[in-house]
């Protein structure tokens, strides 16, 4: 596993549109990175559900759920963990470790 730029830009990406529906233009714009890179780091979150999209004046994306129930563990699984990562002694601890802790409180922390 690598946790990468990729998983912290998934992590703020949620963070983004947890207030409601928001484009991703708007977003690309306050996090200062390509759309292009955003839609497909949007494509698989919504693959996972944490996300969706509306079309249209007024689309955009938005949380399926609350940050306060989304694993850490799943984002990191969705964003780039390839089965045969998971298998190594440390990567499981890490994974076990973080089970039940939510992007909310990923967040939380960060901020303290």
């Amino acid at each position: 596993m690598n946790i990468s730029n990729r998983h912290n830009e998934a992590i703020e990406f949620l963070a983004s549109i947890a207030k409601g529906r928001t484009s991703l233009r708007k977003v690309a714009e306050q996090r200062r990175v390509s759309i292009t890179y955003l839609e497909h780091l949007a494509a698989v979150l919504r693959k996972a559900g944490m996300v969706r999209s509306t079309r249209g004046a007024g689309g955009g994306y938005e949380l399926t759920r609350p940050l306060s129930e989304i694993e850490l563990v799943d984002l990191l699984k969705a964003v780039g963990l390839n089965d045969e990562s998971q298998k190594t002694a440390l990567i499981k601890t890490i994974l076990l470790n973080l089970s039940g802790i939510t992007v909310a409180q990923a967040l939380s922390t960060d901020n303290a």
